[in-house]
């Protein structure tokens, strides 16, 4: 059994026609395509209960990553076009010499 964690905003396809907002719009086929980040309850627990008590606090909820989020919502297209965005900006902006880089 898994919690659910966020929820990607849904794709909805009309007559196979992708839109971001079906409201109004006549079709004889609509679609919507969810997807959902989870994770096991334990996990979960674990995490909020050795923040509360290791630093005191109250958790609020839970947030998660941007980086778990996009590889939920983007296609393999899209996160190509990051790719190439980033080596392009490394090309143009090379690390001087007294930037360190931290691993």
């Amino acid at each position: 059994m898994s919690d659910v964690l966020a929820i990607a905003p849904p794709v909805y396809y009309l007559d196979d026609k992708r839109t971001s907002n079906p409201v109004g719009v006549s079709c004889r086929r609509i679609e919507a395509r969810y997807k959902l980040v989870v994770g096991q309850p334990i996990i979960r627990k674990s995490i909020i209960n050795s923040i509360e008590q290791q630093a005191g606090i109250t958790v609020a909820g839970i947030i998660v990553s941007p980086l778990a989020l996009a590889e939920a919502i983007l296609t393999r297209n899209e996160k190509g076009v990051r790719l190439r965005c980033d080596r392009l900006w490394r090309r143009r902006h090379p690390p001087s010499s007294s930037t360190r880089t931290v691993t």
